[in-house]
């Protein structure tokens, strides 16, 4: 799986801000593409991103270890605001009336935080769809003052294939047959996303008419029963009109008994 940059995958950056108790870290999440086939099998990616990490100088305490003088009360351990104190009682609230507090951070500011990149591998399992979440635990923005961290979550879009399109766990896809095989029937080959396996065509078959392959569609994300995948037949008539084709398709026209257009009507 490739790296790519998510410079842009977070908004929620806490660093420099103060607080008097540790918290937990946000929750992040980020969108990645996978294709129809990594839906249906499961993938990895490995992403390069930033986010709001532990610093690494205080390791995330937000402080040296070290007391100073409380930059709230100037070491009083009272303080007032607009002339009044603090809660009432007058007890600082940063130092809680001992006139000491710890020294903040230089790195981070007191935060406990810093911005960091990491690259993530993440596993994509078989049958997400677009908006399916995977959740990594612990990835998250790091937490305020030592707090614990938040979770990455990965949302997933699944791109559409050209060929094959999808409805819940069932896939569908036209499979060309030509019209030998479909008046005669015969064995084909059809590609599946878990391996190509062989079709027996039913003699006389129509073109619309629809085959099942039990069990290889997209496995349940809850674990319950696979989908299924279903084969359309489209018969396709030779692309050239050489002598020996026409004369064939006018030794065909003679086997139709009547007007194949007679029950049209609307």
């Amino acid at each position: 799986a490739g790296g790519f940059d998510i410079n842009d995958l977070f908004g929620r950056g806490r660093g420099g801000s103060r607080s008097t108790a540790a918290e937990r870290g946000d929750d992040l999440t980020t969108r990645v593409q996978v294709s129809l086939a990594e839906a249906v099998t499961g993938t990895e990616r490995t992403l390069t991103l930033q986010r709001p990490g532990r610093c690494s100088k205080c390791h995330g305490e937000g402080n040296t270890g070290k007391l100073v003088t409380c930059p709230t009360c100037n070491g009083t351990g009272r303080a007032r605001r607009g002339g009044a104190m603090f809660g009432g009682s007058g007890v600082c609230p940063t130092c809680r009336g001992s006139g000491k507090a710890p020294e903040p951070c230089s790195q981070c500011g007191g935060s406990g935080i810093k911005e960091e990149t990491t690259r993530l591998t993440v596993k994509i399992p078989a049958g997400v769809i677009t908006g399916s979440k995977v959740r990594l635990a612990g990835q998250g923005a790091a937490g305020i003052q030592g707090g614990p961290p938040g979770d990455l979550y990965i949302e997933t879009e699944v791109t559409e294939h050209p060929l094959v399109r999808r409805e819940g766990d069932d896939l569908y896809l036209d499979l060309p047959v030509t019209v030998s095989e479909a008046l005669m029937g015969g064995e084909v080959r059809v590609p599946t996303f878990q391996g190509e396996v062989t079709l027996k065509v039913p003699p006389g078959s129509q073109s619309g008419r629809k085959m099942r392959l039990k069990g290889r569609g997209v496995p349940s994300l809850r674990g319950g029963t696979p989908g299924d995948m279903y084969l359309l037949l489209q018969v396709k008539v030779p692309e050239e009109a050489t002598d020996e084709v026409r004369a064939a398709a006018e030794t065909l026209a003679r086997a139709y008994r009547g007007d194949v257009r007679r029950e049209l009507t609307l």
